[in-house]
């Protein structure tokens, strides 16, 4: 009886702590991951958060060549075909890192280098292409004025589309308009223009974000530029910066909620929506993207309107003037013209789509983040942008030929940031955050498994002893007559 009783109670007390390291095992792994995946300078991920070896990353730019310049001139129908990609290899590094007191916060910039590879490219990025002339409609429906007395003198300068390479309207060079209001205003307008001028071999601002030490997830931002907001937007809530950078978020992160992410190319937070799990290299992943809800025109997205809430554009379409060409505004050039984001190939609007006879994929023009939800480590990601402008031929209609009638948002190039995590990463992904937590599992479904063995050996041993006892003990029920007289 005895060694029966011990038994259960030791069958108990393992089948017991099985079933509650079973039920905890993923809030334990959770907080074991969390101690050691802090972003201080101790910890497994540091080094690749400062500098990311193991992930690829690459910009890729596609042009939308206009191939009828003349014929649009006389009243025809734009024609453009898209031109890419052309590749860059992209090498991030953490500059300028500094902790609070209590290692809570750090403050960084983020370097970015890119080098052109031509090998991986659709052709070398000083072809001549013919896309919109920017410069022209920004210094136009800016000062019609000024650019009437450039045309008056320069002719062939002034012209809505002009012949570019992919590689100048990027990363900037001397522009013809531009150079020549340089002179006009004794220099205090930039000769150069370029979409991205100034940003190779440069930062997107100084970061303030959570280490994940304390009760702030790790990740998120808390200062941009020394701001908890911007001050491009027409509301308080719009202005706001929430969530992360993009590049590396909270531990254990809940597919019920968006994952929020503020985005310095369009000067405000996006809110990505959980979409479907899937397989990457082996690893569980979860796949949030990009919705249409984030760019619609609706209520909700008011406060993106600029320079009121009652100037909104259809869905799909974002304002973002004032955050990619603000460096070029001053008293001389009040910036009116509109440089608008959306998704490559208007993905998000129909009619646009038609009007230039795209055809959106959302797996291949859409925005989306594969994550690993517990350890909270993108593992590939794409972000992908178009650039348009906003014309509008009356405006310039002294300056344009008098057969040159159009009103539409017109594309000039989209663009797309992958970062894809490399097999030796996954791998080390899964020793860190996959295996342990089966680890955890299978041990609780051992202690579960000997808990319930020792369970059914103690009834055994119970019931084989208790019948043993009972034959020992009981008298006989009929006695003999014969012997007791």
């Amino acid at each position: 009886m005895r060694c029966s009783l011990v038994c259960a109670l030791f069958s108990i007390t393992l089948a017991s702590f099985g079933v509650i390291l079973y039920f905890t095992s993923k809030h334990v792994f959770v907080v074991l991951l969390g101690m050691s995946s802090h972003l201080t300078n101790n910890s497994a991920i540091y080094d690749q958060w400062v500098k990311p070896t193991e992930v690829n990353l690459s910009l890729r730019f596609y042009f939308w060549n206009v191939t009828n310049p003349d014929e649009i001139s006389q009243g025809g129908k734009p024609i453009v075909k898209e031109v890419g990609p052309f590749v860059y290899t992209e090498v991030q590094e953490k500059w300028n890192i500094s902790y609070s007191e209590h290692q809570d916060l750090v403050t960084y910039k983020n370097n970015r280098t890119y080098y052109f590879d031509r090998n991986a490219s659709v052709a070398d990025h000083e072809i001549s292409l013919t896309l919109l002339n920017l410069p022209f409609w920004i210094v136009g429906l800016s000062s019609a004025a000024m650019l009437k007395d450039i045309q008056k003198s320069f002719p062939n300068i002034v012209t809505p589309f002009y012949s570019v390479s992919p590689k100048n309207i990027t990363w900037g060079s001397t522009d013809p308009i531009m150079y020549v209001l340089n002179s006009l205003t004794g220099g205090l307008v930039s000769s150069e223009f370029g979409l991205y001028l100034g940003q190779n071999y440069s930062f997107d601002g100084v970061y303030e974000i959570a280490t994940g030490v304390g009760e702030t997830g790790r990740g998120i931002i808390k200062t941009w530029n020394g701001n908890s907001s911007v001050d491009l937007w027409s509301t308080k809530y719009a202005n706001e910066i929430n969530g992360t950078d993009g590049e590396i978020y909270p531990i254990n992160v809940p597919i019920s909620q968006p994952l929020l992410v503020f985005n310095s190319d369009i000067c405000r937070s996006i809110a990505l929506e959980f979409d479907h799990f899937q397989y990457f290299m082996g690893l569980n992943v979860a796949s949030f993207n990009l919705p249409y809800s984030a760019l619609a025109n609706n209520s909700d997205n008011a406060g993106f309107c600029t320079p009121t809430v009652t100037n909104c554009l259809p869905g799909g379409l974002l304002n973002v003037t004032l955050c990619r060409i603000k460096p070029y505004e001053n008293a001389y050039l009040p910036i009116r013209a509109s440089i608008i984001m959306s998704q490559p190939h208007f993905l998000y609007n129909k009619e646009l789509a038609q009007e230039f006879n795209m055809k959106p994929i959302a797996e291949k023009h859409g925005t989306f983040v594969d994550i690993h939800p517990d350890s909270g480590i993108i593992v590939n990601a794409s972000k992908r942008a178009q650039i348009s402008s906003y014309i509008d031929s009356k405006d310039l209609s002294s300056i344009l030929p008098e057969n040159f009638t159009l009103k539409t948002f017109f594309p000039v190039f989209w663009n797309e940031e992958i970062a894809i995590s490399s097999p030796e990463m996954i791998k080390e992904l899964k020793m860190a955050a996959v295996y342990p937590l089966i680890i955890l599992k299978l041990a609780a479904a051992i202690f579960i498994s000997f808990g319930l063995i020792l369970a059914c050996i103690s009834i055994l041993i119970y019931f084989f002893n208790g019948s043993t006892i009972v034959a020992e003990d009981v008298e006989p029920l009929i006695v003999d007559r014969h012997i007791e007289s």
